[in-house]
């Protein structure tokens, strides 16, 4: 261990050339620039290739993340590297670069202790970067089908996905292998030698060396690394996969059905007395070959049905009628809702929209990680067909479907109106409607696989104030024509809803009350507002206007403050005495001349009533 010398702001220096700890790799790096017959010399520059260093700054950047030893934050990072670019190329071309150490950070993790983080610096986050997008494509075919971390188009769903198909083959037992540290304890000299079977330019493998080797500082004081690949570097996920490649063949070599997500590790068996084999197997095969620690007491044998004992990335499977099915750990389920009651305590919710914005951004997040189906009270059920309705995407997918039987019916000549799946046929006459229904029908079910629902499609006059709705509309005629009407079922529906707005529990406070029906009825006439329906919109605005009256007369309570408050809006004293003693009930009383001209309209308009009429002849005249 070694103390590293500061400058004089404070941040660590490391001397290229006369650091004592890296004398001796200066030496290899400088003898293998005089051996270039023998080495590859292309992946180095492509590495170093302009437009592979800006792909791997952009990732970087995106990422964002904390600065390193040095304290370069990313948005710094950028007027650094155009100043110095040019430089520390040519300082790693010539061998002469050395990366900084990681700086030390440890979190929490959710089982108790801590997790060792090293935070590479960022000039060195984005040279690893660099160095993985050229890798990964020389390593991502020589990697296992049962390998899932850090891999391109596979994700942790897909991981339990595979298991569960396990599951459903008859694979009922699981080994479940923990590593002690893995990342801590990789081993510098075996996974060096991994590299060099398939990178065979001899300078990549000692940069990437010297980023094994490059320490980490703790509390200003740099210590040596001599095993493992800091998390939190880029090129370590990579690193970590190829080295535990060697497990996956194996394996794979000797017929075993497993599934890897980093260092998460599965192996699945038909029999108890099969997976005990495979747990005494991989573990001397881990511990003896790959040099790693295989923590004995969490690697056991447990069946993939237990809820209790089988955790895999934060699900479990579980089992019923239908069959296997993936859910949600209750673990997992546990520490979402724990985090969701905090974020949405009163000690997280001083300004209610930052609030909200944290809750759908974490929700967001979690959701998007259980994403391989539907999730019905915290089991996950995958989708093999259909567009969840709720999605931004759905409609539009919806309609490109859908389109098919348009222009299907289209090219035949039909008549028709099409609003998402509401579809409507048209014909003269009732006998070329039902061909209609009987065509339209084949066509759906056997040309796009879908359902017909056979009870309620059928064939209506389009008058039919009964049995003809659409969209909440229904037609009708007279001496002047076709008019457009409300459906007396959107009318009814309509009506409930004003009746509880407007209803004495509804009504406690009178402007917040007169806000939410002028908010929903505004909404329901700029749908409906294309109907003729004058007359009924007057009697309903009578109606309305009584029944506020009657909660503001119920609300004054008692005889005396009913003429008082009757005084104070202009009634003479001896009518106010008469309507506040009256024994009529409410509805009666609030009907009566005095009420009315003391709650006149115009009265109740100017503290917030939407009167129905003035709205609705605004909105009928512009159709």
């Amino acid at each position: 261990m070694k103390a590293e010398t500061i400058d004089n702001n404070g941040c660590p220096q490391r001397d290229s050339a006369e650091h004592e700890g890296y004398a001796e790799v200066r030496r290899s790096f400088r003898s293998i620039w005089k051996e270039r017959d023998s080495a590859e010399p292309e992946l180095l520059e492509k590495i170093l290739d302009r437009g592979n260093l800006n792909r791997a700054f952009k990732r970087v950047r995106k990422k964002k993340g904390a600065p390193g030893v040095d304290g370069m934050t990313v948005d710094e990072a950028g007027a650094y590297f155009r100043e110095n670019k040019d430089e520390l190329i040519r300082r790693i071309k010539r061998g002469k670069y050395t990366p900084d150490p990681v700086r030390r950070v440890e979190i929490p993790k959710p089982d108790g202790g801590m997790r060792k983080l090293g935070i590479p610096t960022v000039k060195d986050r984005v040279f690893q970067q660099a160095i993985t997008q050229k890798l990964t494509p020389i390593y991502e075919p020589l990697f296992s089908d049962g390998s899932y971390g850090y891999r391109p188009g596979r994700k942790a769903k897909d991981a339990i996905r595979k298991v569960k198909e396990y599951a459903e083959a008859g694979y009922r037992y699981a080994v479940l292998l923990d590593l002690s540290k893995y990342f801590d304890t990789l081993n510098h000299e075996m996974l060096l030698n991994i590299l060099r079977r398939n990178i065979h330019d001899e300078r990549v493998i000692q940069w990437i060396k010297r980023y094994l080797k490059s320490g980490v500082m703790v509390e200003g004081v740099v210590h040596e690394t001599e095993e493992g690949a800091p998390q939190g570097g880029n090129l370590s996920p990579l690193l970590a996969n190829i080295y535990l490649n060697e497990f996956d063949k194996e394996f794979e070599k000797r017929g075993v059905a497993f599934v890897r997500y980093a260092d998460d590790i599965v192996l699945l068996a038909k029999s108890e007395r099969a997976a005990q084999r495979l747990l005494e197997s991989s573990t001397n095969f881990l511990e003896k070959k790959l040099k790693l620690t295989v923590n004995r007491e969490k690697s056991r044998v447990v069946s993939v049905f237990s809820i209790r004992n089988f955790k895999y990335l934060g699900f479990a499977l579980g089992r019923n009628a239908s069959g296997v099915f993936i859910r949600v750990h209750p673990k997992s389920w546990k520490k979402m809702k724990s985090k969701l009651k905090y974020l949405s305590s009163r000690r997280s919710v001083q300004s209610l929209k930052p609030a909200l914005e944290r809750i759908k951004e974490y929700m967001r997040g979690w959701l998007n990680y259980l994403k391989s189906g539907v999730m019905v009270e915290g089991v996950v059920h995958e989708t093999e067909e259909g567009a969840p309705q709720g999605g931004n995407l759905s409609p539009l997918l919806a309609n490109i479907y859908l389109n098919e039987f348009d222009k299907e019916f289209e090219k035949r000549g039909v008549a028709f109106v099409r609003y998402a799946d509401d579809i409507v046929l048209l014909a003269k006459s009732e006998r070329a409607a039902q061909r209609l229904l009987e065509s339209s029908t084949n066509f759906l079910e056997k040309k796009l696989k879908l359902t017909v629902n056979r009870e309620k499609s059928r064939v209506v006059s389009v008058f039919s104030i009964r049995n003809f709705k659409y969209l909440g509309f229904a037609l009708g005629r007279n001496a002047s024509g076709v008019f457009i009407r409300v459906h007396p079922k959107s009318w009814k529906k309509m009506k409930s809803k004003l009746k509880y707005l407007s209803s004495r529990r509804s009504v406690q406070s009178l402007k917040p009350a007169l806000e939410r029906i002028k908010e929903y009825m505004r909404g329901w006439l700029n749908y409906y507002g294309i109907a003729d329906m004058k007359r009924n919109i007057e009697e309903l605005n009578g109606w309305l206007y009584h029944r506020i009256r009657a909660c503001i007369w119920k609300q004054w309570k008692r005889p005396r403050t009913k003429m008082r408050n009757l005084m104070k809006l202009g009634i003479p004293k001896y009518y106010a005495h008469m309507a506040a003693n009256s024994r009529r009930g409410n509805w009666f009383t609030s009907a009566t001349s005095t009420v009315n001209r003391a709650l006149s309209k115009e009265r109740l308009i100017h503290n917030g009533f939407y009167d129905l009429s003035i709205a609705y002849q605004s909105k009928h005249v512009n159709y």
